[in-house]
């Protein structure tokens, strides 16, 4: 019976831990596009001031956790498809933990239910069945 407690409680913890973990993930996407937009902002405005481009490829370097090469000016196209799949592997990671600790949380309901009804039936005495007694009907 407390392993069924234990299993609840380590299954709401996760999907509570996943909840938060989504929410977190979803709020990094929409940092991550905030980064990816200033640092455009930040080259259009280098254009006419090349000493801020080195800044800025250092703040966006910093921010979003990949490398842009001294050469070069926009991200690639495998800088987008690295900052967005590794977002969206977050996202899909914590969907896994809510359904993971939805998972846990009611697979220990259904084995607290099977246990109950185990005692019930091995209380529960069988019964005789009682003879019917017919009467004959006097004449």
């Amino acid at each position: 019976m407390e392993k069924n407690n234990i299993l609840k409680v380590i299954g709401a913890f996760i999907f509570v831990f996943g909840i938060f973990f989504l929410l977190l993930s979803i709020t990094n996407i929409f940092n991550d596009i905030d980064f990816m937009d200033q640092y455009n902002n930040c080259i259009e405005v280098s254009k006419y001031q090349p000493e801020i481009l080195d800044i800025c490829k250092e703040n966006v370097s910093e921010g979003l956790g990949i490398a842009i090469r001294t050469n070069q000016v926009e991200f690639t196209t495998g800088q987008y498809l690295k900052i967005y799949i590794r977002q969206i592997i977050n996202v899909l990671l914590a969907v896994l933990l809510i359904i993971l600790g939805d998972f846990l949380y009611i697979s220990s309901k259904r084995k607290k239910t099977e246990t109950k009804e185990t005692k019930v039936k091995a209380i529960v005495k069988p019964t005789t069945k009682k003879k019917k007694v017919v009467r004959k009907k006097k004449k």
